[in-house]
């Protein structure tokens, strides 16, 4: 929430109201939607969810004001939200962000694969019920990928903060003998690297991924079986698991599930 309020007030001074509508209303009820999700709906802290609605009628106030006064009055506000300040929140912490943007990310790829095995496209492939689900994961990144982030670390620290030219960044790591062959790879890690720098600053230049992947994953077991319909979860690292083939497939914050 605090993000989200941080990032609407920023849009709305900025004039820019679409996305500021976005922040406010449609990214707000996304935030509480994976919230209920995530914990289910007996599980919910009431004074969070009164807190939510606090929030939200305040910053869509200033485009939708009928609605939020309305929205205020039902949260047993005896004033009136025109003469209410803008919600006083923390900064976000980054690395939160990070973990759940990863795990929404990762729960929606597992979900797509255990649809390809249940419900496969071919009429020729029987559909596959699976109850076991093997989860695989790295913390590192592959030597031609660190070889990239050190360039771009340095490059990054050279230049006061900022980055080179694409082209002469390309040049660059295409100069790098273990990088060469990945050529096609190359530049769209460069750009999620740049981005990732743009949110998070340096640290996303680390050569070790950010967020504990196996903390994450054994804290949200019982919300991953119900939600994947599985009796069973492992959860290995690209060190643990005896499948190296599957292994190899790995990158950092990029897990693969296994289903059997």
């Amino acid at each position: 929430m605090n993000n989200l309020i941080t990032l609407a007030k920023d849009n709305y001074e900025k004039t820019l109201y679409h996305e500021a509508i976005i922040n406010a209303f449609f990214e707000f009820t996304k935030a509480r939607d994976f919230y209920r999700e995530i914990c289910g709906n007996d599980k919910m802290r009431s004074d969070l969810i009164k807190l939510f609605l606090e929030y939200q009628a305040l910053i869509i106030s200033p485009v939708c004001p009928h609605i939020a006064e309305q929205v205020w009055s039902i949260t047993g506000k005896q004033t009136l939200i025109v003469n209410e300040s803008w919600p006083a929140t923390d900064v976000a912490d980054p690395l939160i962000l990070d973990t759940a943007e990863f795990f929404k990310k990762t729960i929606h790829a597992f979900r797509l694969r255990l649809d390809e095995l249940t419900n496969p496209k071919k009429k020729k492939i029987a559909p596959i019920n699976p109850t076991k689900a093997t989860i695989i994961y790295s913390s590192k990144y592959p030597e031609w990928q660190q070889e990239i982030l050190i360039l771009l670390k340095k490059i990054y620290e050279e230049n006061n903060g900022e980055f080179i030219d694409n082209k002469e960044i390309t040049k660059m790591i295409m100069a790098v003998p273990i990088v060469k062959p990945k050529a096609k790879e190359a530049m769209p890690f460069v750009q999620f690297i740049k981005d990732k720098v743009g949110q998070r600053g340096i640290q996303a230049l680390d050569l070790i991924f950010n967020i504990d992947q196996r903390k994450v994953f054994e804290e949200m077991i019982e919300y991953l079986k119900g939600a994947l319909k599985i009796d069973d979860i492992v959860i290995e690292s690209v060190e643990e698991t005896a499948d190296q083939t599957l292994a190899s497939k790995v990158v950092p914050g990029t897990p693969i599930v296994n289903f059997s």
